[in-house]
C-alpha cells in the first residue's frame, strides 16, 4: 500500500511539473494576454457609475468609494514603477515612448483629482463637480491605454513577461490581495469572471467563494440599485 501510495504521488507530482513546464514554454512564445487588465478597467468603471449614482443628490460618496480609490492608486502606482519601465526598456522607437509619457502624465492628472474628492467630500461642497472631474480623466485614460498602451504590451511583451509583472503585483498587495480578488470580481462579467479566475489556483478560488466573498458582501460597500436618492442619502448619513 505504501508503495503504491509513492508510485501515484511520484505520478501527481509529475504531471503538475510537465503542465508548469509546458505553460511556462507557452507563455514565453506567446505575446502578453492582456484580458486581466481590461477586468481591471471595467471594475474601475462600474465604480465610477455606482458613485455616480450615489453622489447626485446625496453630496455623499458610500464606503465603496474608499476601496476604489485604493485600488486605482495601486493600479498607477504599479504601472508606473514596474509596468512602464519595462516597456520603455523594450523600444527605442520615438512613437512607443510617447505612448508611455502619456500614460505616466494621466496618472500624474488622475491623482490630484482624487485628493479633490476627498477634499470635497470633507466639507460636503461641490461633491459633484470634483466627483464629475475625476470620472472625466479616468473614464478619459481607460480609453487612452486600451487604445495605445496595451496594444505596445502585447507587442512588446511576452505572456511570461507579464506573468512575471502579475506575481510582482501580487507580492505587493500582500494581505490586499483578497480585497483585489473580491473587488474586481463584485458583478463582473462572465468572461472578465474567467479571466480572473484562471489566475488563482482551486484551493484559492475555493477560499474566495466560501470564505472571502461572503465576508466582503457582508461590508456593505454600495447601497441596492433599487434605493432611490432620498434613500440612499440617508442611508450614508446614518
Amino acid at each position: 500500500m505504501r508503495r503504491l501510495f509513492v508510485v501515484i504521488a511520484t505520478i501527481v507530482v509529475g504531471a503538475v511539473w510537465w503542465r508548469r513546464r509546458r505553460l511556462r514554454a507557452h507563455r514565453a512564445a506567446a505575446p502578453a494576454d492582456v484580458h486581466f487588465m481590461y477586468a481591471m478597467h471595467n471594475a474601475f468603471r462600474r465604480d465610477l457609475t455606482r458613485l455616480e449614482r450615489t453622489v447626485v443628490g446625496t453630496n455623499s460618496l458610500p464606503p465603496g468609494w474608499v476601496v476604489f480609490r485604493e485600488e486605482l492608486e495601486f493600479h498607477h502606482r504599479a504601472e508606473d514603477d514596474d509596468l512602464w519601465p519595462e516597456l520603455r526598456a523594450r523600444t527605442n522607437d520615438a512613437n512607443d515612448l510617447s505612448v508611455i509619457d502619456s500614460m505616466i502624465d494621466e496618472h500624474a492628472q488622475v491623482a490630484p483629482a482624487l485628493d479633490a474628492v476627498a477634499r470635497a467630500l470633507d466639507r460636503r461642497s461641490d461633491l459633484e463637480s470634483a466627483f464629475d472631474a475625476l470620472a472625466t480623466l479616468v473614464r478619459t485614460h481607460l480609453d487612452h491605454e486600451e487604445q495605445l498602451a496595451l496594444p505596445l504590451i502585447e507587442h512588446q511583451l511576452s505572456d511570461a513577461d507579464w506573468h512575471d509583472y502579475l506575481r510582482t503585483q501580487r507580492r505587493k498587495r500582500g494581505r490586499k490581495g483578497a480585497q483585489f480578488l473580491c473587488w474586481v470580481l463584485d458583478d463582473a462579467t462572465t468572461g472578465d469572471a474567467t479571466t480572473v479566475l484562471r489566475e488563482v489556483p482551486p484551493p484559492g478560488r475555493f477560499v474566495y467563494r466560501y470564505f472571502l466573498k461572503p465576508r466582503y458582501d457582508a461590508r456593505h460597500l454600495w447601497p441596492s440599485e433599487g434605493d432611490n436618492a432620498a434613500q440612499l442619502a440617508e442611508q450614508l448619513q446614518s
